[in-house]
């Protein structure tokens, strides 16, 4: 972990309980020595610097290219772990870069809807945090949180589930019906959190 994630993490703390009085369940242990993939409901701006500062270990999050055009915020997102993802297509750049943190036994955090929901409720997931949990064979940290849209206003709460594998898709060839049934698991265990 490199010193400017340290004090941003040290720093997301002090603004979220004071803020946001967060009440949070669940093991914040993350399984050492492998790789993980976070997922999450999406609500908020505020999602990706809360789930940093619910566990032990560094979260590299996907973030939308748009975020990386000012040229100070690319610096400081590149030095928090995020890498940019393009929407509206497979964007093999982004996905190699994901494959390459999981193989390096780090987190990747990832929201499986693909986007912020604008009214708070679980949408259906897009195929991305289930190719990759698929083709890495990588454990998956289901996390539920609520309140972040309303920063000093609202309870926030975190619900971190059990880790899971997907490992009955392992090793297929899978059709899009097999891969959304794959994706369904992984919104599934989101929900029973929320």
């Amino acid at each position: 972990m490199n010193l400017t994630y340290r004090i941003a993490i040290n720093l997301f703390k002090v603004f979220y309980s004071l803020g946001y009085r967060p009440k949070i369940t669940g093991n914040r242990k993350v399984p050492k020595d492998q790789g993980l993939i976070v997922v999450s409901n999406h609500i908020s701006n505020y999602d990706p610097p809360f789930l940093t500062t619910l566990l032990d270990g560094k979260i590299n999050f996907m973030a939308k290219e748009g975020l990386f055009k000012n040229k100070f915020t690319s610096f400081i997102l590149k030095k928090l772990g995020a890498f940019p993802i393009k929407r509206g297509g497979v964007d093999r750049s982004a996905i190699r870069k994901a494959l390459e943190i999981l193989k390096e036994d780090k987190i990747l955090g990832i929201f499986p809807e693909g986007t912020r929901s604008k009214d708070g409720q679980l949408q259906e997931a897009k195929l991305g945090a289930t190719m990759l949990a698929l083709k890495s064979k990588t454990p998956i940290l289901p996390i539920g949180i609520k309140g972040t849209t309303n920063p000093f206003k609202k309870l926030i709460t975190a619900n971190i589930g059990e880790v899971f594998t997907l490992d009955d898709f392992y090793d297929k060839r899978l059709s899009k019906e097999e891969m959304k049934e794959a994706s369904s698991i992984i919104m599934k265990k989101i929900k029973e959190l929320l």
